[in-house]
């Protein structure tokens, strides 16, 4: 039947689509939706390099959060960050004063709209209710009214007796006739709504503006890492042990056990700037606690725990990224 194959429809369940749910291929393949990412160890930060500018830090300082900063770097942002938040707070001081400047201001209109009320009602300007004697002539009026209003009364009785006389059927029919008109008899504040959600971009039911007020400023920049509170005065000098045999890609190894470190907690001993690893710390340090390097006393707040670098494996730490795209349905 079929001169050449290569014309041969294929069938249907072989091609891209032919099913209810997108399979894993189909999915990797397309350009929307969140997608996740296994990171593997050359995209993370190695330990020792610079937490901003991500190469081997340069007289490094180390943050009390355990982060690891070039000197210059850091300095730099702490520099730049203050004067940020010196421009802010004059910012949200000027916003004060000219929310207190509104609201003396409001408090002297509505003072002055006391004094006037008061300077015309002393001067008879004010119109008061003044009783006035009734005479025959209008109590007259007052009887013919009263049996008025009485003879209304008595037909407003009549018309919810007849009301309430109605049967059940009628109310349905009512109500039936009711829900078949086409146009929906809605108040206007709700035809309103209505078309304010199907028609939004009309210029009356933009949205107002709304001024938004500043949120009171931090007393010091924060860290970039880790969030905290950061002074220049609280970074600590790291003095690494970089292994000489390897010149292109400089390495830091522990300064007791000359091991390198990689992906293992390492430790600062912040008298003398050493690192060393956490389980050298625990069997030389910790138990007598007296510096391996100066033979310096030392208390629990010299040992300062460094981030660690993390490796492609998933028990060291946060090997996956994601990227968030939104799909629009």
């Amino acid at each position: 039947k079929y001169t050449n194959l290569t014309s041969m429809p294929s069938r249907h369940s072989k091609n891209a689509g032919d099913r209810h749910h997108f399979t894993y291929k189909e999915r990797e393949g397309l350009s929307y939706g969140t997608k996740n990412i296994r990171v593997g160890s050359d995209s993370q930060l190695k330990f020792g390099n610079c937490a901003l500018c991500l190469h081997f830090a340069q007289e490094p300082m180390a943050t009390p959060s355990g982060h690891i900063y070039c000197r210059e770097c850091i300095l730099e942002y702490i520099l730049k960050k203050t004067k940020e938040l010196k421009r802010y707070r004059a910012a949200y001081e000027l916003q004060n004063e000219q929310i207190r400047e509104r609201k003396l201001d409001e408090d002297s209109a509505k003072e002055q709209l006391k004094i006037e009320h008061f300077v015309k009602k002393q001067s008879g300007e004010v119109n008061l209710p003044q009783a006035t004697a009734k005479s025959s002539s209008q109590l007259k009026t007052n009887s013919t009214e009263l049996t008025i209003f009485n003879e209304k009364s008595n037909q407003q009785i009549e018309t919810i007796k007849r009301k309430i006389e109605e049967s059940d059927e009628t109310k349905k029919k009512k109500f039936i006739l009711k829900q078949k008109q086409s146009v929906d008899a809605t108040s206007i504040e709700e035809n309103r709504e209505i078309l304010k959600r199907s028609s939004f971009w009309l210029p009356s039911h933009a949205p107002e503006h709304i001024e938004k007020t500043l949120e009171p400023p931090d007393a010091q920049p924060r860290s970039p890492m880790s969030n905290n509170f950061i002074r220049a005065k609280n970074l600590i000098p790291v003095c690494f042990t970089v292994d000489k045999e390897n010149k292109k890609d400089p390495s830091v190894i522990c300064a007791v056990s000359r091991t390198e470190i990689n992906h293992q907690p390492a430790v600062l001993l912040a008298k003398s700037g050493q690192v060393i690893l956490k389980s050298t710390a625990d069997e030389f340090v910790v138990p007598s606690m007296i510096c391996p390097m100066t033979g310096a006393k030392l208390k629990k707040s010299d040992l300062v725990d460094l981030v660690k670098s993390v490796s492609g494996f998933s028990a060291s730490g946060k090997v996956e990224a994601n990227k968030y795209q939104p799909v629009m349905m």
